[in-house]
């Protein structure tokens, strides 16, 4: 899992190559142990073999984490590497938030946040009602729960017993204007939840085992994960920065973060 980890992130850093304007580089390095243990590991989204009734649905709702799924969705055999040379290109499959895409096996866009994850929990409705087999995964930035909408899903995903819905929050601390506790104060998000009649795990969210130890529980409820992570994870200058939600990259950090991932550094002018 080291070497998959390894170069989702080398390939995240690689997009700074090619890509001209901004990026939310610590809102993607934050979460790659979460995406690539959804993408690589835990769910069958990539199984061409089975039905849509058999098939679980990821939903990212922190659409800012774009290009980290994309890069776990290509270390899983999804997609092409095309994604590092066309990410925010015109007309590009590859946008800087995310973008349904049937193809892609993306189900709704996001990014404005606190959308996705009440999405999910209609998916998980729907599922639930339907008699089908597959799970929902969501994954959902600290930040986001600011939204009013997030709190309306979780109380809806109770009342329901979406037993078949799993949240995973990418707890790492910062949003785009700061600190969580200084923007909107939330406490225990995990009390939180499990006061909305939730089943909570707390994990570290940068440890890829004990991730798929966490998804390995079932119950008669919904299910959050509070994954501590570290906002910019893997590049010095980015960690627990908030600055670096969304920046540009010049040529010197350009140089050292490719030098930290092993990668070589040159652009295209």
């Amino acid at each position: 899992m080291e070497k998959n980890i390894a170069n989702i992130r080398r390939n995240i850093i690689k997009v700074g190559l090619t890509c001209k304007g901004k990026v939310h580089w610590g809102s993607s390095l934050s979460c790659v142990e979460i995406m690539y243990v959804l993408y690589g590991i835990v769910t069958n989204v990539s199984n061409n073999e089975i039905s849509d009734s058999e098939r679980d649905q990821i939903i990212v709702s922190k659409g800012q984490g774009a290009l980290a799924m994309y890069a776990a969705m290509h270390e899983a055999g999804m997609i092409g590497d095309d994604f590092i040379s066309d990410f925010q290109g015109n007309g590009s499959d590859f946008s800087e938030e995310i973008i349904m895409n049937d193809k892609m096996k993306i189900p709704c866009s996001t990014g404005s946040l606190g959308i996705g994850m009440p999405y999910a929990v209609g998916v998980a409705l729907r599922k639930k009602r339907m008699g089908e087999t597959g799970k929902v995964y969501t994954v959902v930035g600290d930040g986001e729960c600011d939204e009013g909408s997030i709190w309306e899903a979780a109380m809806c995903a109770s009342h329901y017993g979406l037993n078949n819905l799993v949240m995973i929050i990418d707890h790492n601390g910062l949003q785009a204007d700061g600190d969580i506790e200084k923007v909107m104060k939330i406490g225990d998000i995990g009390q939180k939840f499990l006061s909305f009649g939730w089943d909570i795990s707390v994990v570290e969210g940068h440890d890829c085992e004990a991730l798929v130890k966490a998804l390995s529980v079932s119950g008669e409820k919904p299910y959050a994960i509070i994954a501590n992570t570290i906002k910019g994870k893997g590049i010095s200058f980015m960690e627990n920065e908030y600055l670096w939600h969304d920046h540009t990259l010049d040529k010197n950090l350009l140089e050292q973060a490719c030098r930290e991932v092993g990668l070589e550094y040159a652009t295209k002018e």
